[in-house]
């Protein structure tokens, strides 16, 4: 008798706290006015970069190109050697410089950097810069801040959404 009391009062407590769940309705209605706020902060400084590019580009004799990248770049030393092709180690040394033409950090200061290409983790301006050169090539580039350091800065010497001019020049090309 016991257990059928039992059984009983398990099958009505089933029955009776089922009850249908009620989705939750968000604390934050407004989510996506920081991601629409965000968007537009970004295209702004993107906006003044480019500006502040294509005014470098206009008071220079050398030619730039546009990398789909977001970059431009213009050669200093070239030639038509092979460009690194991913996987390939490459040496090379870089001189990082603001816009307006003033030395941030000296190749003395930051030494040559021995790089597997797509496969070590340095700056993606680097990354990206690397790959237009051939051995013994060397070339100025103009790095949006995205590629950079970005919102962080370097925490030194570099500021928050500061677009820079790197000289990158490529010593050496292991070809595998």
């Amino acid at each position: 008798m016991k257990i059928i009391k039992f059984l009983l009062f398990i099958f009505l407590w089933n029955i009776f706290s089922c009850n249908e769940i009620k989705p939750r309705k968000p604390l934050n209605n407004n989510k996506n006015s920081f991601f629409k706020s965000s968007i537009k902060r970004n295209i702004k400084i993107r906006l003044k970069e480019e500006n502040v590019f294509k005014e470098i580009i206009n008071n220079s004799k050398k030619k730039f190109y546009y990398s789909n990248n977001g970059f431009w770049y213009s050669f200093i030393n070239k030639n038509d050697k092979r460009k690194p092709n991913i996987g390939e180690r490459v040496i090379f040394s870089y001189e990082i410089y603001d816009v307006f033409g003033n030395i941030i950090y000296d190749k003395n200061f930051l030494q040559d950097v021995n790089y597997i290409i797509d496969k070590d983790d340095i700056l993606p301006a680097l990354r990206e810069g690397v790959k237009v050169l051939g051995e013994g090539e060397t070339a100025k580039f103009l790095f949006p801040s995205f590629l950079c350091y970005g919102y962080m800065g370097d925490f030194n010497k570099i500021g928050i959404n500061q677009p820079l001019i790197i000289i990158i020049n490529l010593l050496k090309h292991f070809k595998d």
